[in-house]
């Protein structure tokens, strides 16, 4: 069949490619032609066009164009001129080689194509092409007009437009070519029948001897071999099958290494391996699998799967998998109970692939197996502390929330979202989760957030809701920076606390400060009469300072002011005192309030630097209240342990210019505290003396015990001796 089918088709195909190479020599012929004549014919119509162009533009005139009509009459003479014309402007037609056009428009008595003709004349260059379709050439050459319509003497460009046929020489190059083809495709079908007789007597014999060879290769002769030699096709053809059956047997040799290497792979494998029949039999078991279910290789082998190691209560879900990947329509994962070797019950996690023969029947199954008790306890460890975490965020109003720089993505716990009364199915992108808050809270969250994101430092705000709810208005948000295990900033973390019920607080602290303004007077009176210390001080110096640093680029103040600690002196400078109370006077042991203001740097310790520090990050910070215990002096040198309060009165927010600072005398408390330490100390002293004292007597009292007991006993052993002497 091989030898009746090359036979027919060696001489058709080479017959075929003698006359594809006939038809591809004449189209080429044709082609090179039609370039030459082309070309021949863009440089005779430029040669002609440009006369011509130079005759018109010296003879036209205004009174007289008939030379100018002659010159284009005899142009248009030329052998291929097909369409001569001279348009103005406008495209109007005012001189042709037929007079039947004159006043027309150019374009719709020829080829004449306006836009390429006003391109000429804006540039004035002449302009040549081909037409695609048709053998004709096109060209437009710009004229200077000397006349105009209506007399009108400025100078204008026309276009010399013509269209040269190439038809004439195309028609004789074709049939040049035809001729040409012919002769080509009858010698070369000569030539190509003779060599296809010679080619058929030398194919046939050798593809008979391929053939041969192949089947005995196909019938398991892994040496069958071709063996020929030589440059030709079918040698070559032959070395390609000798090559290829050596590469199959090369194939077969690293396949049965393969083999070998699987079967270790899967001794070795950390998952159980086990490989069933289609009637639940054990045919492979790996030494992973010995060491999940205690059964070593042969104790497993052509044992079923119900009877070694399924739990009782899993029988049932684990015959619905079987059936699924019998019919190989699932089962392929699943998880059940199984019973080891020693009875002990485990959970195991199954991946099983059916395993078809060549018809595509199920005849056994390949599954590797993963203990996941511990994992699954682990998990429901897990599980239970996060809901012990939710619990304590629920008790506590704290939700937590992290923040992934690279995927801007917000992660918000249940109490969270509780807080925020917002949708927990929806997550949020930074830019989203700002516009929850009020302009000024967003602008204060994007500052804070960049200076985490830059420098790792920690930021706590309060920030306002833009639409609250009933419960919440005010959030404490606290974040910090999540580094990776490069030490790279790629997020950040932290908590939000709902603090309306403090802010309410504050409110209404500061409504009672507001209505205290109302009267000057009775400010006054109580302010004065007030038994603790109160302070009124102008901090619009500091607040002028503030300004100047933030223009300058300071971002944290407290950074700024341990690096800069004369700034710290500087605003204590600045925070200028209005007034003090009587108390005041008294707590820090002064006559009057001249003697205390003149001597006040001397009332300041330590702690009442530190305590300043704090109170001027609170305000660079947008705080407008704090409170914090702290040490002052009398103006003796006397120790005074106090509660510091300072408020900044509303209407002062912005300017700073009204704050009042409250000294609460703690001193006695705090010496009771230290007495009651001392007391407690003391006490336990001597309780540890009394009762060292007590073991002590016990001790001793427990030896007399037993010489007492001791003697007794002698005692009670006498008296029986002279007892049974006389009895005796």
């Amino acid at each position: 069949m091989i030898r009746v089918r090359l036979s027919l088709l060696i001489p058709l195909l080479v017959i075929l490619s003698s006359l594809v190479s006939g038809l591809l020599l004449f189209w080429i012929a044709i082609h090179d032609a039609r370039r030459l004549i082309e070309r021949e014919g863009f440089n005779d119509l430029n040669a002609t066009m440009t006369h011509l162009q130079n005759i018109l533009t010296s003879q036209l005139t205004l009174e007289n164009p008939e030379d100018a009509k002659l010159s284009l009459s005899v142009s248009a003479l030329h052998s291929g001129v097909k369409t001569l014309l001279l348009a103005d402007q406008n495209h109007v037609v005012l001189m042709a080689n037929r007079y039947l056009w004159e006043k027309e428009r150019a374009a719709r008595v020829s080829g004449y194509d306006e836009q390429a003709a006003a391109q000429v004349m804006l540039r004035s260059a002449s302009r040549t092409a081909a037409d695609p379709q048709r053998p004709l050439l096109r060209g437009y050459y710009p004229v200077t007009l000397r006349m105009a319509p209506g007399g009108d003497p400025r100078m204008q460009t026309g276009v010399l437009f013509v269209e040269y046929d190439l038809t004439p020489r195309l028609a004789q190059v074709h049939h040049d070519a035809e001729v040409q083809a012919a002769t080509f495709g009858a010698v070369m079908v000569a030539i190509a029948i003779a060599v296809a007789v010679l080619l058929h007597q030398l194919v046939s014999r050798r593809v008979a001897e391929i053939g041969a060879v192949a089947q005995r290769f196909t019938l398991g002769d892994a040496e069958a071999r071709v063996g020929l030699h030589g440059s030709y096709e079918l040698a070559e053809i032959g070395s390609i099958f000798d090559r290829m059956a050596d590469k199959i047997a090369e194939d077969q040799r690293a396949l049965a290494a393969s083999e070998r290497k699987i079967s270790l792979h899967l001794k070795q494998n950390i998952l159980g391996v086990i490989e069933w029949d289609r009637e639940f039999r054990v045919r492979e078991w790996n030494l992973a699998a010995e060491g999940i279910f205690g059964y070593s290789r042969e104790e497993a082998l052509e044992r079923r799967m119900a009877d070694l190691i399924v739990a009782p209560r899993a029988v049932v879900a684990v015959d619905e998998v079987w059936r699924s990947l019998l019919a190989d329509t699932g089962g392929g994962y699943s998880i059940n109970e199984n019973v080891t070797q020693d009875g002990r019950v485990l959970l195991c996690e199954w991946f099983n692939t059916p395993l078809p023969d060549e018809e595509g029947t199920v005849t056994g199954v390949m599954s590797l197996v993963r203990d996941i008790t511990e994992q699954r306890k682990m998990e429901e460890s897990l599980r239970q502390r996060e809901a012990e975490l939710k619990e304590s965020q629920r008790l506590a109003h704290i939700g937590s929330w992290d923040w992934d720089a690279e995927s801007d993505v917000i992660w918000w716990s249940d109490e969270c979202y509780r807080i925020y009364g917002f949708d927990p199915t929806r997550s949020l992108s930074f830019e989203e989760h700002k516009q929850l808050y009020t302009k000024e809270s967003a602008e204060r969250l994007d500052t804070a957030v960049r200076w985490t994101m830059e420098s790792g430092s920690p930021y706590e705000l309060d920030l306002e809701l833009a639409h609250p709810s009933a419960a919440t208005r005010w959030i404490l948000a606290r974040g910090e920076a999540k580094r990776d295990a490069s030490g790279n900033l790629r997020g950040l973390r932290g908590t939000a606390l709902n603090i309306t019920e403090r802010k309410q607080a504050e409110d209404e602290l500061r409504r009672m400060y507001r209505d205290l303004e109302q009267s000057e007077e009775r400010y006054r009176l109580v302010f004065e009469s007030s038994p603790v210390s109160l302070w009124e001080e102008d901090f619009s110096g500091v607040k002028a300072l503030f300004d100047d640093l933030r223009r300058e680029g300071v971002v944290e103040l407290d950074a700024y002011l341990e690096a800069h600690p004369e700034v710290l002196s500087r605003c204590a400078q600045l925070a200028r005192v209005i007034e003090v109370n009587r108390a005041a006077v008294t707590l820090h042991g002064a006559q009057s309030r001249g003697e205390l203001l003149s001597g006040l740097a001397d009332t300041f310790t330590e702690q009442s630097y530190t305590a300043f520090r704090e109170e001027l990050v609170c305000l660079w910070q947008g705080g407008r209240e704090m409170v914090r215990d702290s040490e002052v002096k009398t103006l003796a040198g006397e120790p005074r342990q106090v509660t510091v309060y300072f408020s900044v009165c509303p209407g002062y927010e912005e300017s700073l210019g009204m704050v009042i600072v409250s000294l609460f005398d703690i001193t006695a408390r705090k010496q009771a505290e230290e007495a009651l330490w001392q007391l407690n100390a003391e006490l336990e002293r001597r309780v540890g003396l009394r009762t060292a004292e007590l073991e002590a007597k016990n001790r001793e009292l427990e030896r007399v015990n037993r010489l007492f007991i001791g003697r007794e006993l002698r005692m009670v052993e006498l008296k029986e001796q002279i007892r049974k002497l006389e009895q005796g």
